[in-house]
């Protein structure tokens, strides 16, 4: 099969259901066995595409970093795997907390690879002091969170 023509699969079952497992579409016509991929190696694949941080506290922490001025401050946060290429970031419900006062975030972006584990950005904000260090919490909501989209 050269891709330009469709695949039909069709399963008939005389009143009964069926279920199939291991299934694989590969090249050729002497089949392989089916050797499933460890769940850590499938999932680090897939976060090399897309990472989402958020949902498990109403003030969880995702990033550290400083006020560069009194409306942007710089975060670096931490990834398990490197993405694929500087990704697409969306938000929602964000803060930053000082350690005494929680400000809204009203935009993030990203600014940069802050190197194979880590992602700089840059949080808009108001009221902040320069220089002071900062923390991106949700900003007491579990519907907060920080996504990044390296897909193709």
């Amino acid at each position: 099969m050269a891709g330009a023509a469709d695949l039909v699969v069709q399963m008939l079952a005389a009143g009964a259901e069926k279920t199939l497992f291991n299934v694989k579409l590969e090249r050729g016509t002497v089949p392989t066995p089916f050797a499933p991929r460890l769940f850590g190696d499938e999932l680090a694949l897939c976060q090399r595409y897309y990472q989402r941080f958020g949902g498990q506290a109403i003030y969880q922490a995702h990033a550290l970093g400083f006020a560069k001025d009194t409306t942007l401050a710089r975060m670096s946060i931490p990834i398990p795997v490197s993405m694929r290429a500087l990704p697409t970031l969306t938000s929602s419900a964000l803060g930053l907390f000082d350690g005494g006062t929680i400000t809204s975030v009203s935009a993030l972006a990203t600014s940069n690879f802050g190197g194979t584990n880590a992602i700089q950005v840059e949080a808009t904000s108001t009221g902040l002091t320069a220089y002071r260090p900062y923390s991106l919490i949700s900003n007491n909501s579990l519907s907060a969170y920080v996504a990044f989209d390296a897909e193709l």
